[in-house]
């Protein structure tokens, strides 16, 4: 294992780290060819906004190199800070591991979520909203939608200890009235009001299926019209629906097979599909509207949940849905929004977001390139909706608002998973567990300190410490296969800390974003991933190597050093294998509900799409159903786990478990 001091040795900042694996353009010809540029340009680039072009010493002075990897890095700043992302702002700039309560696991490699905003500068737009109560039942009440004319509300109300179901509610009124209750365990969501006030569409999710469903304001029996997500693959408690101004044709997104990936449009009569989007390899989420009914919004995903790399589209429709044009990105940065819609005018988004300490609000985005975001307040948000104007321009909005929300740490004992016990307990986030490598300290990030940091503990949650401070960490904890160093990721940029204590060391990575660091058993090399690609960097030398391009990947070593594993997700969750020296892969299981796995020497442990626990020996073999993670001995089946973690010698597992939150609905009159 290299020490720190040795390895902070090879990898000063500044220092010239080798790319073995990029090719190097090795003249301004190869760079604007590259770039696709005139060498005119790509010169001006490097003289004004500091392209990274390396000169040679001791040459002629249009003797120069530059490698891709650290253009594609430059270009992605430049996009990012001149042109959509002000620096004066710093807007969209951090994420948080942070996903509504009823979809993390099914969501972390196939969807999810969903703007994140976090402003240190620049003049407020208006005024913040000031909101009071419109409903304060036991339980969560969120996803509220509007009637055309904006006196009603359908919002989704989960009771403590009764059943989910979609309920209306008058403005000026207290009383409620059901329209759709659960009565088989089957779960009802974001609901979308018709243009002409007569039928609501939400979404149902009966076991690990997602279908649209239709049903009259009036009551009387609903219509189930297609599914929208497979097996295994679940879309977060969000509004997710929006209907065509005709009030023919309903706007949502599909994740099912790559056919039926993207923003569709569905008959609201015979449920026939036509496409508005398609993300490729990202998945396209959270469709709304305009109060004209000529634009539509969405989010695109384009990295993983833990560090989340997101984009607000816009694309031009008519008033049947069909799309005009191709869909364009007004918004590019790391963003998690629990909730999106339009602002009254047409002009502005309202986007419902949260920062690294956990705490959210709400945010008004101009609907137009470059943009800059302004604060509205609405602290503790979830789901947003706006009513449409009024004569004089005003409008009502209602948002979610969370009166708590934690991750606690689980420990249960192996195989049989029973009488889980809470350890490390706070009142905060407590998530990404991971067991040093002889099974004595557990690592965690956890927000008690007001923001996320790694801490460790004993597995029983005794001995806690804090190893960070102010790092905005966004990674598992990965320790060192001798147990003295935990490497993490922060502001995309690679990160090693001893376990007992002291200053972090960065690991240079020629200026490529980084994230989601794990330790090479031999303790030389670490994975990392970037832009939906999993590099290698070697501690001694400093020099990378490509490795595979699985979009959405965690890795893990085979003990002994020779296989890594790590999944892949291409309309659903996989995990792979191949030779670490490279070679063939091969899909060692087809779908996962996750995209995160865990292992020991013996197992990889990873969620089915029923959301089971397994596990399949290394060696190969039938894979083994232990059953499902819970918050507590007499608990209810556990839906939201946010890491996990298997003590080495498979004794135990440690996992992050979200409880339940109240969740009421605010209303803000007078919204502009």
């Amino acid at each position: 294992m290299i020490a720190p001091v040795a390895m902070a040795s090879s990898l000063l900042p500044g220092s010239k780290p080798s790319v073995d694996s990029d090719p190097r353009l090795d003249s301004w010809k190869q760079i604007a060819a590259y770039l696709g540029k005139s060498e005119r340009t790509v010169r001006r680039w490097q003289q004004t906004e500091g392209m990274p072009v390396h000169r040679h010493m001791h040459q002629q002075r249009g003797s120069v190199w530059a490698y891709p990897a650290e253009l594609d890095q430059w270009l992605e700043r430049r996009k990012l800070c001149p042109e959509s992302l002000p620096e004066t702002t710093a807007a969209f700039e951090a994420g948080a591991p942070w996903v509504p309560r009823a979809g993390r696991i099914g969501l972390a490699g196939a969807v999810i979520l969903p703007a994140l905003f976090l402003l240190r500068t620049g003049p407020p737009a208006q005024s913040r909203v000031s909101a009071v109560p419109l409903t304060s039942h036991p339980g969560s009440e969120r996803g509220a939608a509007f009637s055309a004319d904006g006196r009603q509300i359908a919002f989704c109300w989960q009771q403590p200890k009764g059943p989910a179901g979609i309920y209306l509610k008058t403005i000026t009124s207290e009383s409620l009235t059901p329209l759709v209750i659960s009565s088989d365990g089957s779960e009802q969501y974001s609901p979308a009001w018709s243009p002409d006030g007569k039928t609501i569409a939400f979404l149902n999710r009966s076991g690990d299926e997602t279908w649209l469903h239709l049903i009259a304001v009036s009551g009387g029996p609903q219509r189930r019209l297609v599914r929208l997500a497979k097996p295994g693959v679940l879309l977060p408690i969000n509004v997710h629906l929006t209907w065509s101004a005709d009030g023919a044709w309903i706007i949502a997104p599909m994740l099912e097979r790559n056919k039926l990936h993207g923003i569709f449009r569905i008959s609201a009569t015979t449920g026939e599909m036509f496409r508005i989007s398609d993300p490729g390899i990202f998945v396209d989420w959270a469709p709304t509207l305009d109060p004209r009914g000529r634009t539509l919004a969405f989010i695109r995903r384009t990295s993983r949940v833990l560090d989340p790399l997101q984009e607000v589209m816009l694309v031009n429709v008519a008033r049947n849905g069909m799309p005009q044009g191709n869909p364009r990105s007004i918004y590019r940065g790391r963003f998690v929004a629990t909730g999106m819609a339009w602002a009254p005018s047409g002009q502005d988004l309202v986007v419902c977001s949260r920062d690294t300490s956990d705490l959210s609000n709400l945010w008004r985005l101009p609907a137009r390139s470059g943009a800059v975001p302004s604060a509205l307040g609405g602290e503790d948000c979830e789901t947003v909706a706006v009513s449409r104007a009024d004569s004089s321009g005003k409008a009502l909005l209602v948002f979610g608002k969370s009166t708590n929300s934690l991750a606690t740490l689980w420990r249960a004992d192996l195989p049989n998973l029973e009488s889980p016990v809470a350890i490390a307990k706070s009142t905060r986030l407590d998530i990404h567990p991971s067991f040093s490598p002889d099974g004595r300290t557990l690592a965690f990030l956890s927000s008690r300190s007001g923001s996320l940091e790694i801490w460790t503990a004993a597995p029983d949650g005794s001995g806690l410490r804090r190893l960070t401070e102010n790092t905005r960490t966004r990674s598992i904890p990965a320790w060192s296969p001798d147990g003295s160093q935990i490497a993490y990721s922060s502001d995309r940029r690679l990160f090693v800390v001893p376990a007992a204590g002291g200053k972090s060391l960065p690991i240079p990575t020629g200026g490529q974003n980084a994230a989601c660091p794990y330790w090479s058993r031999n303790g030389r090399a670490i994975y990392y991933e970037t832009d939906a690609r999993v590099w290698r960097i070697d501690l001694t030398t400093g020099s990378r190597q490509f490795i595979v391009a699985p979009q959405n990947a965690f890795v893990a070593e085979s003990p002994d050093g020779k296989t890594l594993f790590y999944t892949r997700y291409a309309g659903h969750n996989v995990l792979c294998k191949q030779p670490v020296g490279g070679g063939a892969e091969e899909i060692v299981l087809n779908e996962l509900a996750s995209a995160e796995f865990t292992s020991s020497d013996k197992y990889i442990y990873y969620l089915r799409p029923d959301l089971r626990l397994q596990r399949v020996p290394l060696t190969g073999g039938a894979p083994q159903s232990l059953g499902w993670l819970r918050e507590s001995p007499d608990g209810s089946r556990q839906l939201t786990i946010d890491g996990m973690s298997v003590a080495p010698d498979d004794s135990s597992i440690v996992y992050s478990a979200f409880v339940d939150s109240e969740t009421d609905l605010m209303l803000v009159r007078d919204f502009r």
